[in-house]
């Protein structure tokens, strides 16, 4: 199993931001990508716009956005199963 780290580094909700992210929110995130300890390239990024449930990021990364204010920072781990 590939263990990847990221780093939430800030978010913001489009539509406000006087409450926490909940699902079918856009939010506007910067973040970094980790692997082994190292930052890997393309797995940064900043500003970056995503709807929460949309399924088009990393399997399990979405969920863990939901219920963060503006402005939060959080640690976010995501386990990819071996191919």
């Amino acid at each position: 199993m590939k263990k990847i780290l990221f780093v939430l580094m800030g978010l913001s909700l489009v539509a406000c931001d006087d409450r926490v992210s909940k699902e079918n929110d856009t939010v506007v995130i910067d973040f970094s990508g980790f692997l082994n300890g190292n930052q890997f390239e393309g797995g940064t990024a900043e500003n970056f716009k995503l709807k929460l449930g949309s399924g088009k990021f990393v399997p399990g990364f979405e969920e863990q956005l939901i219920g963060l204010k503006k402005g939060e920072e959080k640690s976010i781990n995501i386990t990819f199963p071996e191919q």
